[in-house]
């Protein structure tokens, strides 16, 4: 995270000796020594989000401070606790990063705290920097079924991402730490390695992936019905997501009537199927080509809604979007005018399209049937 931050407060203000004003706004003093350098910098850490993180969190004294001034120039690079009080400085612009470790990635278990802030300093003036710390990296964990093992005897799962890849075992209950960007599952069985997930991750975002085995699997594991995936939940340093993979496809009965109705991931692997029944819970409405949707009323848009395997779902990049075109369907299931049918679980027909609303979706809605 970047920030770019003004002078904070004129020097003479700042060296009056009985009433410094807090930099932050709280309305707490601030320690200055009447000997402080009038064009100076100093630092410190807010403590917000850090105290709540579901991970351990190093003491900030061992946190990774940098500096670096004009041109590059390094002016401090070290352990946070050893860092000086007051930086002496010249006018110009500085960076000044703090992470939690400076650990290579990807890693088990390593997750990065910091915070990266970008200042101006001016002639005569004292500039503090506070630390805003946040999960910078992004986690992947998988909940492997216990019918995987049986289906692929011998196969090794991999969680990959940006520096590299890790091997993930079928009793590994760590969270594997990558990059921002995109992580992918891999699969190596009879000798060929190859992809079966991918999903970009933003810093902060942790993923929980189930894995489990298709209808096709050599061992012929069953896959999932509806209810058994996505959901988010937030603390105040990251975010954590839930999602569904299945491994070794979709068998070609699936969805083919209402009682073989796919669930949310079979749908989700069967893009380019068309006149499928799909079982899943109305999550939402008015979508976005961006990653927002809304999950309660009013809406304002009565040509799609949102469905997901959890009526608890509110994360978009969980569920499909549903074309509901002119008639009576959309007058039926439209959301704007029957908000009551948000989180009704429901039978649809339909074709698996790979992208609506930039999800997997479903169009050409033929036929429906809501779950009592």
């Amino acid at each position: 995270m970047k920030k770019i931050l003004t002078t904070i407060a004129a020097a003479a203000a700042i060296l009056s000796a009985s009433s410094c004003e807090d930099f932050f706004g709280t309305g707490k003093k601030a320690a200055v020594e009447p000997s402080a350098p009038l064009t100076s910098l100093r630092w410190s850490f807010s403590g917000a989000g850090l105290t709540k993180s579901v991970f351990s969190v190093p003491d900030t004294n061992d946190f990774v401070l940098s500096i670096t001034g004009p041109g590059g120039a390094s002016l401090y690079s070290g352990p946070y606790g050893a860092s000086p009080e007051i930086l002496p400085v010249s006018p110009g612009t500085y960076t000044l990063k703090v992470a939690s470790t400076d650990a290579s990635l990807p890693a088990f278990d390593t997750p990065v705290y910091g915070d990266e802030q970008v200042v101006l300093v001016k002639e005569g003036q004292d500039v503090a920097v506070r630390f805003e710390c946040t999960l910078v990296n992004s986690g992947l964990r998988l909940c492997i079924d216990q019918d995987f093992s049986f289906s692929y005897p011998g196969g090794q799962l991999y969680v990959s991402g940006e520096g590299g890849s890790l091997p993930y075992g079928v009793r590994e209950a760590r969270t594997a730490f990558f990059h921002p960007g995109a992580v992918s599952l891999e699969l190596l069985s009879g000798g060929q390695r190859e992809t079966v997930f991918t999903r970009n991750l933003y810093a902060g975002e942790i993923l929980s992936l189930k894995v489990s085995a298709g209808s096709q699997s050599p061992g012929g594991g069953g896959s999932e019905g509806p209810g058994k995936s996505s959901s988010l939940q937030l603390d105040t340093s990251a975010v954590y997501l839930n999602d569904e993979c299945i491994v070794g496809g979709v068998s070609g009965d699936a969805g083919s009537s209402i009682e073989k109705a796919m669930g949310l991931a079979e749908a989700k692997a069967s893009a380019g199927r068309t006149g499928v029944w799909v079982h899943a819970y109305i999550v939402g409405g008015d979508l976005s080509s961006g990653s927002t949707m809304k999950t309660e009323p009013p809406f304002s848009k009565d040509t799609h809604f949102a469905i997901a395997s959890r009526s608890s779902t509110t994360d978009k990049a969980a569920c499909m979007a549903v074309e509901l075109k002119k008639g009576e369907i959309r007058d039926a299931l439209n959301l704007v005018s029957n908000p009551s049918l948000l989180r009704r679980s429901i039978y649809l027909k339909g074709d698996i399209v790979e992208s609506y609303f930039n999800i997997p979706g479903i169009k050409n809605v033929t036929e429906y049937q809501l779950k009592e």
